[in-house]
């Protein structure tokens, strides 16, 4: 997985469960899209960058650094939701976002299998 698509990612699930109770914050449940309006963002202007989780290698020398390159905008709420596996949601969109990067390498490895099965045939 990566910051694209991590970003892919909350922008899809912001798009299709905005007003789904995904986070308890101290008993009160919120939706996703009052999680976005506490934090004053809006999805759609994220960006990789702004997303700020990519790791260099000061990143994992210091535990610090580590923790908040792990906070993706600098905010625990959206760990807690997207890369956290003990939340309301129990690591339903954690999950979602591991399988990503796996269903296109898989894609990717049957086009592969394919090509050389065409190829094969051809000649």
């Amino acid at each position: 997985m990566n910051q694209k698509h991590l970003l892919r990612f909350i922008k899809k699930s912001y798009r299709v469960d905005k007003e789904r109770v995904v986070y308890n914050a101290k008993g009160k449940q919120m939706t996703l899209k009052q999680v976005f309006e506490k934090l004053k963002l809006h999805p759609y202007d994220l960006t990789v960058d702004s997303l700020d989780v990519h790791a260099g290698r000061q990143t994992f020398q210091r535990f610090d650094k580590f923790n908040a390159k792990y906070n993706p905008v600098g905010a625990s709420e959206l760990r807690d939701l997207y890369l956290k596996s003990e939340n309301a949601l129990d690591g339903e969109y954690f999950a979602t976002i591991i399988k990503l990067p796996c269903s296109s390498v898989a894609k990717t490895l049957t086009l592969t299998c394919w090509k050389d099965f065409v190829l094969e045939k051809a000649t």
